[in-house]
């Protein structure tokens, strides 16, 4: 409460707001001059109070956030319980990321993402998978398949409202710090949807979840060129079907060149498996089935 008094005496009065004394003026013994100078000191202090509740206004930030897979509906849901205003870009037409499978696609490269094989499973139980506020459902199997685990993350979408603050099909270009940087550290966000549609946003901040799996990384071997078979990344690869009977190299030992070995053994009739250290595999074929 703010305190607003008018004190008369003798042959003054005094006006306090908050303590201090904002108006000291004689006594006049025309009616009209004192309740103009009334008037006037309200106003002063409507514009005192006003100032002090503007000034104890907090400002929302705003937050861009790159990617709606699991990373990024987490950072939307996370920026909302702190009060912040979120913004995601996600460059396909669905969350999901990683786990959102699609084998064909009909956008253009700059709007495509990896996705996992049509039989990928979490090696995670789902207990261990789930988030701490929204358990998986108790019907889901242990190991989620990932057309469950998308479910799940849809789930999750629809129970918090998270999908009104994402953006679909919209690529982000560039992200560089605003001119105003020094004084302000916020961020320039360069933006283009599909219909190649080109602008920029300033934030106070940007969260990156596009994950480390989009970008395939294909090393260099001498001799490749002149190889005559079929090459490709696991990117590509999506199920095992084509292979059949086939001689099959796998080289690496990341997660998803251990799932291609795997299956593969089933079809072709030999799978090597080149990798640089020494590891020990439990193939997963033996206990699951697709």
């Amino acid at each position: 409460m703010y305190l607003f008094a008018t004190i008369a005496c003798k042959s003054q009065t005094f006006t306090i707001f908050d303590g201090v004394i904002i108006g000291l003026y004689p006594v006049c013994s025309v009616l009209l001059t004192r309740t103009i100078v009334c008037l006037l000191e309200f106003i002063l202090v409507s514009l005192l109070y006003f100032a002090r509740f503007k000034a104890s206004v907090k400002m929302t930030k705003k937050v861009a956030i790159i990617g709606a897979g699991t990373a990024g509906l987490i950072a939307i849901k996370c920026c909302l319980d702190e009060g912040l205003e979120p913004v995601c870009y996600e460059k396909t037409k669905d969350i999901g990321g990683l786990w959102n499978f699609r084998e064909v696609w009909t956008e253009s490269e700059a709007f495509q993402t990896s996705t996992v094989f049509r039989s990928t499973v979490t090696n995670t139980s789902k207990e261990i998978t789930a988030f701490s506020d929204f358990p998986v459902p108790k019907e889901f199997p242990n190991y989620l398949h990932n057309s469950y685990y998308n479910a799940y993350l849809n789930m999750f979408t629809e129970k918090f409202d998270l999908r009104k603050h994402i953006i679909f099909n919209t690529n982000v270009k560039n992200v560089s710090p605003a001119p105003d940087y020094v004084a302000t550290g916020r961020w320039t966000v360069d933006l283009a949807n599909i219909e190649d549609h080109q602008w920029s946003e300033t934030f106070d901040a940007v969260l990156v979840c596009n994950g480390h799996h989009d970008k395939p990384h294909r090393p260099d071997f001498p001799g490749l060129e002149e190889f005559a078979g079929d090459v490709i990344h696991t990117r590509e690869y999506k199920r095992p079907s084509g292979y059949d009977d086939k001689r099959i190299l796998v080289i690496g030992m990341g997660n998803s060149a251990c799932d291609a070995s795997a299956e593969l053994a089933r079809v072709a009739s030999k799978v090597k498996h080149y990798h640089k250290s020494l590891s020990f595999t439990t193939f997963f074929f033996l206990f699951h089935e697709s």
